[in-house]
C-alpha cells in the first residue's frame, strides 16, 4: 500500500504561532528567491557578491528603531533646554584690584547668553578653557581655576597679576597702574592715621601743625614754630587686609593727584613691585610700606620685622637685595640699611 504525502499532512504538528508573529508575517516582505546572475562575474564590480541575499528588515524592528531615536532626541532636548541645567549663578573669588562684578558681567555677556537655537548657558556646553583664555586677555590675571558645580553654578577662583601699587598722598589712597597713573580712588585717609609728635620748640605757639612731609624726622628746610606736629602713618595692616600683597607707597611730596598726570615714574613702580615680590620669594620678609620724599634720593622700605632699608630704584634690585640679605644675616642692624651706593653698604 502506497502512502501519499501531501502538503497538508503535517499541519497539526507545525509549531504554534502567536498573533504578533502572524501580524508580522502578514505585512513583511517575502524573501525573494535568489536568482543566479545572468552576467558573468568578470562583468560585475569586484565588490559585488552575486550570491548575497537581500534580507529585508521587519516593520517591528523599524518601529523600535524610530522609537529609540525619538527617546534619544527627547532626552537631548530636555538636557539642553530645561532651565534646571542652565547656569544662572556665577561666583568670583580672589580679585582685589578688579571688581568681581566686572568679571562676572564679562562672563555672563560672552558665555551665558541665552540667545540662539542652542542655549550658551547650558551646564554641559560651557568650556572652561575658552573662558580662561579670554579672561587673561581682557584682565590682569595670573592664574584662574574654573569649576562647574552641578547643576547651575560656575565658580571662578582668580589670582591677579601684580602690575599695580597703592599710592598714598596723605589725603587718600589710590590704585596706580604700571605707568604711574591713577586707576581709581580706593579710600580716604582717616584722622586716626595721624599721630601727634613732639619736636623742639622755637617760639611760644603751641598750636599743632599739619606737616605731611614729616615721618619721624624734621626737614631742615622747614621752619617749625609749634612744639607738636601731626605725622601721617599709613594704615598698612588695613590696606593689606583689603587688597592683598599690593605694595603701598607713601609719597611725602606735595603733589596734586589727578587721573591725567603720571604721579610716579613707571620705573619706580616696577622697582617697588620687584622688591616686594623678591623679598617674599627669598624669604627675607614682607615690607610694610614704601616711602618716597625725593625721586633722586631713592626709596625707603619700612619693615618692622627685619629693619628699614633704602634702595635705588634705578639700580640692580636683585644685587641690592642680596647685599641686604647678607648684612642682616651677619651684622644684624637695628635701625636701617642703606643700599643706594653700589658695592658700599651702610647700616646702623
Amino acid at each position: 500500500m502506497k502512502y501519499f504525502i501531501s502538503e497538508h499532512n503535517h499541519e497539526k504538528y507545525r509549531p504554534r504561532t502567536t498573533f504578533k508573529d502572524r501580524l508580522v508575517n502578514r505585512f513583511s516582505k517575502k524573501h525573494k528567491q535568489m536568482e543566479r546572475p545572468t552576467t558573468s562575474r568578470r562583468e560585475q564590480a569586484p565588490w559585488c557578491n552575486p550570491y548575497r541575499q537581500n534580507q529585508s528588515v521587519g516593520i517591528l524592528k523599524r518601529v523600535w528603531v524610530w522609537i529609540l531615536l525619538f527617546i534619544i532626541l527627547m532626552w537631548l532636548g530636555m538636557v539642553l533646554y530645561l532651565p534646571y541645567f542652565q547656569i544662572n549663578k556665577v561666583t568670583v573669588v580672589g580679585p582685589k584690584i578688579t571688581k568681581p562684578t566686572e568679571i562676572e558681567n564679562f562672563v555672563r555677556d560672552h558665555y551665558l547668553n541665552k540667545g540662539g537655537i542652542i542655549p550658551k548657558n547650558n551646564f554641559f556646553l560651557i568650556h572652561g578653557n575658552k573662558i580662561v583664555s579670554d579672561l587673561k586677555k581682557n584682565f590682569a590675571i595670573e592664574n584662574i581655576t574654573i569649576n562647574k558645580i552641578f547643576p547651575h553654578e560656575l565658580f571662578l577662583d582668580i589670582e591677579e597679576k601684580i602690575s599695580s601699587i597703592i599710592y598714598d598722598d596723605g589725603a587718600s589712597y589710590y590704585l596706580l597702574d604700571q605707568n604711574g597713573k591713577v586707576i581709581r580712588t580706593l579710600a580716604a585717609v582717616s584722622e586716626r592715621e595721624y599721630v601727634i609728635k613732639n619736636i623742639p620748640t622755637h617760639g611760644s605757639s603751641t598750636t599743632p601743625i599739619d606737616v605731611r612731609g614729616l615721618l619721624g624726622s624734621v626737614n631742615t628746610s622747614t621752619t617749625i614754630v609749634s612744639g607738636t606736629i601731626k605725622v601721617h602713618i599709613p594704615d598698612f595692616a588695613k590696606i593689606k587686609g583689603e587688597y592683598g600683597d599690593l605694595a603701598l607707597l607713601y609719597d611725602m611730596r606735595f603733589t596734586t593727584t589727578t587721573d591725567e598726570i603720571v604721579l610716579v615714574p613707571p620705573q619706580l613702580v616696577q622697582s617697588i613691585i620687584t622688591v616686594n615680590q623678591q623679598m617674599q620669594k627669598q624669604g627675607i620678609g614682607k615690607n610694610d610700606y614704601f616711602v618716597v620724599d625725593n625721586l633722586l634720593a631713592g626709596i625707603e622700605a619700612m619693615n618692622e620685622n627685619v629693619c628699614d632699608f633704602y634702595f635705588d630704584p634705578r639700580g640692580d634690585i636683585n644685587f641690592q637685595l642680596q647685599n641686604f640679605k647678607e648684612i642682616i644675616k651677619t651684622n644684624q642692624p637695628k635701625q636701617y640699611v642703606d643700599l643706594r651706593y653700589g658695592n658700599r653698604v651702610y647700616w646702623r
